[in-house]
Order: C-alpha cells, then sequence, then structure tokens
C-alpha cells in the first residue's frame, strides 16, 4: 500500500504514543451518513440465518459520575423522572421491533448504561417485559443485567431474574477507599459485596461478575492482587479487570508515558492473576490489553456463541443490534450504527437520525489483520480473504513483505505470526497494517484538539 521507510517506523512509534493506540480499534471507518435510528437498523435484522445477532439495550443515567468513566452520560434524579423518560424511549423502539413479522433470535444480551439499576423494580419488569416481546432468545444464551452495589435491591434482583436474565455485573473498581474516594464513588467493602453476591446467588442467577480497575489514581503494585484475593473464594463468579485510560496530557505524563503505564498495569495484573490461579482459577485476554477476564478453572458455562461480544469476530460473522442513546450497532465488519448522546434530544428513539458508518475492503482487512494479531498474536489470510473478498497481501503488500523480511511475522503458507521476540515491537509495528487515512485524520483530530 505504502512504501516502507525508517521515518515512517520512527512516525508510527510516536503516533501510538501520542495518541494512544495500543490496542487497535474494532473497525477502521470509510465513509458515513446519517438515517433514522429504526431504519439503520433494519440491515442486522435481515443479516443471513444462523449467524449470530447479539443485543446490548443502553440506559443512560448513573448514580454518581465517576471519573474513571467513559460511559457517563447523566445523572439520574431522585424523582425518577429521568429514568421513566429514558423507559418510554425504549419501550417505544422496542415496540417498533416487536411489530416485525417475527421475533429475532439473539444469541446474547447486555443491559448496561450508565447503571440500569437507577431504574426501579417496577420498571425494570417493564423494561425486560419490552426486550422478551421485540426478541426471542436461543435457549443457552448469556443475559446479562449490569448493576451497582449502590442501588441493587432485593426487589431488583428479584426482576432482574423474572425477565430472563441469568448473569449480572457491577463494579467495585477497588477495596481501597481512597482510591474510589478520589474517583468520586460511592466505596463498598469486601463483607457487602460478598453479602451481595449471596443474594444474587440465592435469587437464581447463573454467574455473577465483579468489575476491578488497575491504573487508577493511588494504585500500589499490590492493589488489586489483595482485591482479586478477596473475591476469589466465592462460587458462581467471575472478575474482569480493566485497565483505565488516561484522557489528558497530564495524566500520561505523570505515569511516565502511555508504554511505561501499560507496562506497569500489565505487570499488576499478572500478579493478580498469580492469586487466581493459586485458587484454581484461569485467565483470559492480555495483560497488556484493556480487559482481562478471571475466572475458576471449569468447562464455559455459555458456547461461545453465546457469550455477549461488543467486537466482531470473524470466525462467528457476529454482529450487534444496539438499542437507546449512546449505543453502538454493527452488521459484521461491514456497517456500524452510532446514536450519539446530545443532552437537547432526550430520549426518544423513534425517527431520531443516527450516525451510519460502512467499512471498505480494504478496511475490513485492515480491521480484520490488527486484531486477530491483538487477540492471539496471529492471523489466517486466507480466512480473512474469504470473509473479506480482498487478499491481505494485495492490500498489504509493502507492509507484510517489510514484516516477514525484518523477522518481525513468521510466515506458514497463508498463517503470519508475531515472532517472540518482536512483540514489544508490534506495539507500534501493527500500525503498518493500519489504513494510513484513517491514521492521518486521527493525527489531525488530535493537532486540533
Amino acid at each position: 500500500m505504502t512504501a516502507v521507510s525508517s521515518q515512517r517506523i520512527a512516525e508510527l512509534r510516536s503516533v501510538t504514543e501520542r495518541l494512544n493506540l495500543h490496542v487497535p480499534p474494532s473497525y477502521f471507518v470509510s465513509a458515513s451518513s446519517s438515517e433514522p435510528y429504526e431504519e439503520a437498523v433494519d440491515p442486522l435484522m435481515d443479516r443471513p440465518e444462523g449467524e449470530p445477532l447479539n443485543l446490548y439495550v443502553g440506559v443512560p443515567l448513573c448514580e454518581e459520575h465517576c471519573s474513571f468513566c467513559m460511559y457517563f452520560y447523566g445523572l439520574a434524579d431522585e424523582e425518577g423522572t429521568r429514568a421513566e423518560e429514558c423507559l418510554r424511549g425504549l419501550e417505544g423502539f422496542l415496540e417498533r421491533i416487536a411489530s416485525r413479522d417475527q421475533r429475532h433470535l439473539i444469541s446474547g444480551s447486555y443491559i448496561g448504561g450508565g447503571t440500569p439499576t437507577v431504574m426501579s423494580a417496577s420498571q425494570i419488569r417493564r423494561l425486560l417485559a419490552a426486550v422478551n416481546r421485540a426478541f426471542a432468545f436461543e435457549p443457552p444464551a448469556q443475559r446479562t443485567f449490569e448493576m451497582s452495589p449502590r442501588s441493587a435491591t432485593p426487589e431488583k434482583i428479584d426482576a432482574i431474574v423474572a425477565g430472563g436474565c441469568n448473569r449480572v455485573s457491577f463494579g467495585v473498581q477497588s477495596f481501597d477507599r481512597a482510591i474510589v474516594a478520589r474517583a468520586g464513588r460511592t466505596w463498598a467493602d469486601p463483607a457487602s459485596i460478598r453479602a451481595l453476591i449471596g443474594r444474587c446467588r440465592a435469587a437464581g442467577l447463573t454467574e455473577i461478575n465483579v468489575d476491578l480497575m488497575t491504573g487508577l489514581d493511588g494504585e500500589e503494585d499490590r492493589t488489586l492482587a489483595d482485591a482479586v484475593e478477596a473475591m476469589v473464594g466465592e462460587a458462581d463468579l467471575t472478575i474482569s479487570i480493566y485497565r483505565y485510560r488516561p484522557g489528558r496530557s497530564a495524566e500520561l505524563a505523570a505515569r511516565n508515558g502511555m508504554s511505561e503505564y501499560v507496562s506497569r498495569c500489565a505487570e499488576r495484573v499478572s500478579a493478580a492473576a498469580g492469586v487466581a490461579v493459586r485458587h484454581g482459577w484461569r485467565s483470559s485476554g492480555r495483560f497488556d490489553g484493556e480487559h482481562v477476564r478471571f475466572m475458576p478453572a471449569r468447562p464455559n458455562r455459555w458456547p461461545e456463541r453465546n457469550l455477549y461480544e461488543t467486537r466482531y469476530r470473524p470466525g462467528l460473522r457476529n454482529s450487534l443490534i444496539g438499542v437507546g442513546v449512546a449505543a453502538r450497532s454493527f452488521l459484521r465488519d461491514e456497517r456500524m450504527v452510532h446514536c450519539q448522546h446530545r443532552n437537547s434530544a432526550g430520549y426518544e428513539l423513534c425517527g431520531r437520525l443516527v450516525e451510519v458508518e460502512r467499512c471498505d475492503q480494504v478496511s475490513r482487512v485492515s480491521a480484520a489483520l490488527v486484531n486477530a494479531f491483538f487477540r492471539g498474536e496471529a492471523a489466517d489470510a486466507a480466512l480473512i480473504e474469504a470473509q473479506c473478498g480482498l487478499a491481505p497481501e494485495e492490500a498489504f503488500a509493502d507492509e507484510l513483505g517489510y514484516l516477514v523480511g525484518e523477522g518481525v511475522l513468521g510466515c506458514a503458507g497463508r498463517r503470519y505470526a508475531v515472532e517472540p521476540s518482536c512483540r514489544a515491537r508490534w506495539a507500534s509495528l501493527d500500525k503498518l497494517l493500519y489504513p494510513p487515512d484513517w491514521l492521518r485524520q486521527r493525527s489531525e483530530a488530535a493537532r486540533l484538539r
């Protein structure tokens, strides 16, 4: 695509650090337009039968504004007025979907936000009733409801279970009181979280997930490992660890740059994984990535196609329909829909103009390559060509030739793998496989900010 020079390699190292591109995006946009929301998601309903379709329903309201969160859209009011307005918007859109000739089969779902448990128990029942009228679910579907330890009550947990959900997830982030206070969040102690897990288990939930974070201000080397130690004795539990994403240059400077920050967080995740392994657990995900999951060492409760997935997986050919203000949808790796949050637009969804983004063949090949290398440090060019209709060797001939010639990638037939000795360099060298126009646009946008 573009000749590879030492200058280009140096520029890619710089842009990786400057734009925080240590984790690849799930897709690259080649064109965009606006469409009414209900028309924008129609193609998702008409995809080939048998391909997994996930469902996300978003409640964009929170109890408090946590400084680390990228998904804050507004606070709920004590009277519940905003929650009711939001629910009515969701009900109207879901009823529109329910009016179609057939209910579409969902492989996995997630009710998130925001914090959906800002709604009352009766509102939760209404929301899940509307979801169940609009969609049918595969019998082994993973159905998750996100909640907060602060607002989760026995009545709300019962409503979640009655609506068909079999899994809940809630954020703890840290058991260090000072860290949580600095982030603007209400602190919860381990004993209260264990009690909440017990209530969820007694209500009949199949799995309970607790979110922890690494990289928050004030974290020490043992903070994360100690939090995992406090939780791993619980049955039916999984633990998700998310790396905080610094958003300001001052934050990155205080962390000695992005590469140093990622490395330090990875060491802390590794230490926490050591605790989990000692208790007979296992981990899933890269320690230097933004999300790692710890779980008991037993067979997965759900088939892979029935796990809720927020990224396109070429082997699954999965899609996602997102319902709600700020929700995102995608039709495989070809079409993305974003219902942007605007305070002035309220919570009505039907007729609302949303952003529709499309991905051409080169963009799809690029996303498939960089995400395959990130997940498993290997990419199957034959599979990507079958999915995208374009050979990676044609789209990125110079770049792949350079990477193989320099010994960064090994090549066996049409399967490429990152050489173990080059893993550290790969954090910037994978940008050779990004669409050049996308990198230029991101760099220009950052410069203007």
